[in-house]
């Protein structure tokens, strides 16, 4: 997160310095840079996912328990659109340069329209809450816990080493399947050779 937060000040130049001097941005640029600000989104995410694993299993609640659960993503919700626009008041469009900050923009919005919109128009029930774009929006959700991958970084290196070995895993696997595939044709003919053997005598 710090290496991303490198790049956004390398992208904006001297208009960071700048802009941070203008009144309020300087106190949002210093609380979102923060280590404990960060460790509170962490773990703001991680209950955010045992939530929404909750609610896959919620039909099975009581009323009382799908209402705290419901004000619960609210809640979320909020947390990570107002997360969003501090980045966006510090680092302005430059935060939607990067991969990282056109996720958490794509996912955040996309649980605005889903959450917040779709109710408000009409659109949560009948038809569409049968339609499996909108259940699969909801559950995209969870795809925020993605965001801890690069936070802790023995995790970020395990990731990052799986994606490197991967050519040689995809290779691997051609000559296991192939060896695999020749055997198992070898293995037929042998037991087939075998049948006819015995069904002459």
């Amino acid at each position: 997160r710090k290496a991303f937060h490198a790049h956004l000040l390398a992208a904006m130049g001297e208009k960071y310095e700048s802009h941070v001097k203008k009144r309020g941005v300087a106190t949002v640029a210093r609380t979102i840079q923060s280590p404990i600000f960060e460790w509170v989104v962490n773990l703001v995410i991680l209950a955010n996912a045992v939530c929404i694993g909750l609610e896959v299993d919620s039909d099975t609640w009581s009323d009382d328990g799908k209402m705290v659960l419901t004000v619960a993503s609210h809640v979320f919700l909020f947390f990570f659109t107002v997360e969003l626009s501090a980045q966006l008041i510090v680092y302005q469009h430059y935060y939607l340069y990067f991969g990282w900050g056109q996720f958490d923009f794509c996912i955040v919005v996309m649980g605005i329209a889903v959450e917040w919109l779709a109710p408000l128009l009409d659109m949560s029930g009948g038809a569409l809450n049968g339609l499996l774009a909108f259940r699969m929006a909801r559950m995209l959700r969870v795809a925020r816990a993605v965001r801890l991958i690069p936070r802790f970084k023995v995790l970020w290196m395990l990731v990052r080493g799986l994606g490197a070995a991967m050519h040689t895993l995809v290779w691997a696997m051609v000559i296991l399947v192939a060896v695999i595939y020749t055997f198992g044709i070898f293995g037929v003919e042998m037991m087939r050779g075998t049948s006819d053997w015995g069904d002459e005598q």
